[in-house]
């Protein structure tokens, strides 16, 4: 079985954990927030992290039951052949679907904001093209992009974000307590699709060297990206309305688009936050794209990683471009938000409880 070779250390896999969650999160949060938990849809985000806390930590203690083993092979360790294999396929399609339902998010934003006179399957085959190379290029390239990416993302993010807050109107954001304590939950669930990335960590922690170190890296990342995503979501329920939010596609690009300081060069606010946002998304487009191919390489055991982001880009393509419009795709992302934290959390749940059960373990290793 043809493997990948190489260790990245804490600091570029924190940036690999921070730069996917943000790019793939942040567009359609506070719409789905805000649609379960009204105008406490701010806090729906806080209490995602802790849902998916369960999850994240299966992850963790697999990857040090399993050292150097990623979920399709600690699935078939555990399971056994046949059935470990069968639930990694679903476990790889599973990420496959959202790897390209979220890439035609970002085509259908970029058509409509940015590029509305070029034909969808053009951006769809630019943004491909790059993920495609970038994933490609293994996990330490990724890991080295995002770590580049980081602090200007950011300082972009944090600016538009104060910037924004000038058109807020505080009695959009009230009241602060819901006196129905089941909504906190099901509106964590609803924006549990948020942290999907995390979940990605099932295919690349065997390459953090040490793994121990893992905890400390996801507890930062998940904490700095909750309270980053509690606030945006304060920031547009509190101009729009949790009502009014719902007549927006992409309501956090609307936040920012109100902004208006001219002087300041941030009447193109919008602009600044798609190219922004983009750029993050293709990185992070890149990072499960990787995650897919890798895993497809150890649920067959043949080929390198590299030749099935070749053999998965026509997939990708076509799958990306089967919804006719925009409300198509909508509604087949509504599924995945709804859905996806099965395998991606829910799976690693499964297996570790089955292995502390049926006491089953990897080989040790000391770089762990």
């Amino acid at each position: 079985m043809s493997k990948e070779e190489t260790a990245i250390g804490a600091r570029l896999y924190l940036a690999l954990l921070i730069i996917p969650v943000l790019g793939y999160g942040l567009m359609n949060m506070p719409h789905y927030a805000a649609r379960t938990m009204g105008a406490n849809g701010y806090l729906a985000e806080l209490i995602a992290g802790l849902i998916v806390l369960p999850g994240i930590a299966a992850i963790y203690f697999l990857a040090r039951r399993f050292p150097g083993q990623t979920i399709i092979e600690q699935g078939v360790g555990i399971l056994g052949n046949l059935p470990g294999r069968m639930t990694g396929l679903v476990y790889t399609v599973n990420s496959l679907i959202i790897l390209t339902m979220f890439t035609r998010d970002t085509v259908n934003l970029v058509n409509v904001y940015f590029l509305n006179r070029s034909p969808l399957y053009a951006i769809a085959m630019i943004l491909l093209i790059f993920s495609a190379f970038a994933a490609s290029q293994g996990i330490e390239a990724l890991a080295k992009l995002n770590s580049f990416l980081l602090i200007p993302a950011l300082l972009v993010l944090f600016l538009l974000t104060a910037f924004g807050f000038q058109n807020v109107n505080w009695i959009n954001v009230l009241p602060v307590t819901s006196p129905n304590l089941h909504d906190y939950f099901k509106g964590g669930m609803t924006v549990v699709y948020i942290y999907y990335l995390f979940g990605a960590t099932a295919m690349t922690l065997p390459f953090l060297k040490p793994i121990k170190r893992y905890p400390r890296l996801v507890g930062g990342a998940l904490l700095f990206t909750a309270v980053f995503f509690a606030v945006y979501a304060f920031g547009a329920i509190g101009v729009f309305g949790d009502t009014f939010l719902y007549r927006y596609a992409w309501p956090s690009l609307e936040f920012v688009r109100t902004i208006d300081h001219p002087f300041l060069f941030l009447e193109q606010s919008g602009l600044l936050m798609l190219i922004d946002w983009v750029t993050m998304i293709v990185a992070g487009t890149a990072y499960l794209y990787y995650a897919v191919a890798l895993g497809s390489s150890r649920l067959t055991g043949t080929l390198n990683y590299k030749w099935w982001v070749l053999i998965l880009f026509p997939v990708k393509l076509v799958m990306v471009l089967l919804p006719r419009t925009v409300s198509e795709s909508k509604m087949v992302i509504d599924q995945i938000v709804k859905y996806g934290w099965i395998m991606l959390f829910g799976y690693p749940i499964f297996l570790l409880l089955l292995a502390i059960v049926l006491r089953r373990k990897g080989e040790s290793d000391n770089g762990s």
